[in-house]
């Protein structure tokens, strides 16, 4: 009974820790094995030193030893378990590692294949970004194949064995993912790019640069990009980096308002740009100390701005919080994956990949905190614009409040001498009607007759008109009949035909001078010895005026009445009305039309 139980014991035990990989045509993917590895510390061992020594430490195939310079040497023991011959791909998942050789041995010959992440992927065994690699299992077959791998940066990655089949069908899918994230990054990235275009906010350029830059790092960190860029290239475009976290710096700095709330950090800040765009130039001579630097300053600057913003965010400040909440979420997931590749940390598929979601969540929340944030500068400009609409409409106010007393002193005036000319025009024609009986002369008469008839119609229209406002309405067929009323005398008879309508005195008082200008002609060229007719005719039509003025003179032809000054004052008066239309026959004839404005 014994015996049983220390058979059954010593078979669980070989199960439990066998190292051997089963292996067979119907399994597509193996993910979850162990592998025996020794550390390479003098970076000296080869194939005949490694082949005879005994690996004891063993490792998941998902490993990480964090940043070491020498190698890692693993021992994978596969057996075909299958009376056929079957083809597989080990894949070393991580595209970063500086040189990797994988070597066999079979019927006697030693097998040695190398990539490179310097290497171009179509020289490659297997033309993948990773470091892929077929083998070929005879049936039944056992093979030790060893896996020697170095990094620059930190030594990690998952080991997968895939069905050959499988593989060719599935192995670029594993990138759909990272493209739907690039894209998504790309897309944010040169919307806010517009923004800046349109808006020249230069924020939206800061986040622009930030976006691009660290969704350029991910593609190359993954992978994604290697099927588009030559692999020549790969070191030297790492340049992203510093290059985001200088974006970032400039983005920080604005939203956050550092310069005014805190003008000491604000100078230090500014220093580790000098430091970052030193490293700009010096990550292509020598990525591996460039990015140890890197990481340095990354820590300093997340944790800087994140104890900032949360300082803000305690004094009620918006925008701070939205900030607080991205780069809190961002530093939780990148620092997840800062220990596993540190080794302190396991690698596993949690936090290998969480920081794309957290970096994702960080951009979209930092893309609405400048949507807020221009919200924000709007109100605070709708504000100042108001408070200026304000302090304008008071000294508006006060300036029309003093207007107002000018208006008032200078109606004051005005009537004071509406009255007096009012009264020299009754002294005036007083004097003149004693004046006309002591004259024999009917010429002198006649010529004082005209000047009577000059100061009656001026002393009329001044008293129709000046007491009248600007803009209040006058019946025009009132108004000209009355007119016409006063300005005839026994040798005058006017027939006038007046349509009843309204227009401002402004118009009517015009109109009144020019009326009189004409009538005062029709007179001054007159037979004396004879009653003079004179026909009046005001309408209108739609918006046009239109006077028709004439009289039964005879003298008028071969005269030079167009160049008196009557003439002279009929122009002065028809020009200040809109868009006004003269025309004047030889036996004195007026067609007189104007627009009335809107």
């Amino acid at each position: 009974m014994n015996k049983i139980f220390i058979l059954i014991f010593l078979f669980t035990q070989n199960l439990l820790f066998s190292q051997t990989i089963f292996l067979n045509e119907n399994i597509d993917k193996f993910d979850k094995f162990e592998m025996n590895y020794i550390k390479d510390m003098t970076s000296s061992l080869n194939y005949n030193d490694i082949k005879e020594t005994n690996f004891e430490e063993r490792v998941s195939n998902r490993f990480s030893f964090g940043y070491i310079n020498y190698p890692i040497w693993f021992k994978l023991e596969l057996y075909n378990n299958s009376n056929k011959q079957n083809s597989f791909i080990i894949a070393l998942e991580e595209p970063f590692f500086d040189s990797v050789n994988l070597i066999y041995e079979k019927n006697g010959a030693v097998y040695s294949i190398q990539n490179s992440v310097k290497d171009d992927i179509l020289n490659r065994q297997q033309p993948h970004p990773n470091n892929h690699f077929k083998i070929i299992l005879e049936p039944n077959e056992t093979l030790n194949v060893y896996l020697k791998v170095r990094s620059i940066f930190s030594t990690f990655a998952e080991v997968f064995i895939y069905n050959e089949q499988y593989y060719n069908f599935n192995s670029k899918k594993q990138y759909f993912m990272y493209f739907i994230y690039l894209g998504a990054i790309a897309t944010m990235a040169f919307y806010n790019l517009f923004l800046y275009l349109y808006l020249k906010e230069v924020s939206y350029l800061y986040y622009f640069g930030y976006s691009f830059n660290f969704g350029f790092w991910v593609g190359l960190f993954s992978g994604a990009l290697y099927y588009y860029i030559p692999i020549k290239y790969i070191y030297y475009l790492h340049v992203c980096v510093p290059l985001a976290l200088i974006f970032l710096i400039l983005f920080s700095n604005k939203v956050l308002n550092i310069k005014t709330l805190y003008p000491t950090i604000y100078k230090i800040l500014n220093l580790n740009l000098l430091f970052l765009l030193i490293l700009v130039f010096w990550v292509p001579l020598d990525i591996e100390v460039g990015f140890t630097l890197i990481n340095f300053v990354t820590s300093y600057l997340f944790l800087t701005y994140f104890i900032l913003s949360f300082i803000l965010a305690l004094q009620n400040n918006a925008i701070a919080k939205y900030y607080f909440i991205a780069i809190g979420i961002f530093l939780i997931t990148i620092s997840l994956l800062s220990l596993m590749t540190m080794g302190v940390l396991p690698n596993n598929i949690y936090f290998r990949y969480l920081f794309l979601v957290g970096s994702f969540i960080e951009l979209v929340m930092l893309s609405l905190l400048l949507a807020f944030r221009i919200n924000l500068i709007q109100k605070e400009y709708e504000n100042k614009l108001e408070d200026e609409i304000l302090k304008q409409t008071k000294n508006i106010n006060q300036q029309n409040k003093v207007l107002k007393n000018l208006l008032r002193e200078k109606e004051e005036f005005l009537k004071e001498i509406f009255h007096r000319v009012k009264n020299n025009f009754q002294i005036l024609i007083a004097m003149l009607s004693m004046e006309i009986n002591k004259e024999n002369s009917n010429y002198t008469k006649n010529k004082i007759e005209n000047i009577i008839l000059k100061l009656k119609s001026m002393s009329i229209v001044h008293d129709m008109l000046y007491n009248q406002k600007d803009s209040e309405l006058v019946n025009i067929k009132d108004f000209f009949s009355k007119l016409c009323y006063h300005l005839s005398l026994p040798s005058i008879k006017i027939e006038a035909s007046i349509d009843e309508f309204f227009l401002i005195s402004k118009i009517v008082k015009d109109l009144g001078l020019l009326v009189n200008e004409l009538i005062t002609n029709s007179i001054k060229h007159s037979n004396y010895d004879d009653v003079c007719k004179i026909y009046l005719n005001i309408f209108k039509k739609d918006n046009i005026i239109i006077i028709e003025y004439k009289d039964d003179g005879k003298d008028l032809k071969n005269s030079n009445y167009k160049q008196g000054y009557g003439t002279i004052f009929i122009e002065e008066f028809t020009s200040k009305l809109n868009n006004c239309k003269v025309e004047l026959t030889d036996s004195f004839e007026y067609y007189i039309s104007f627009e009335l404005e809107n």
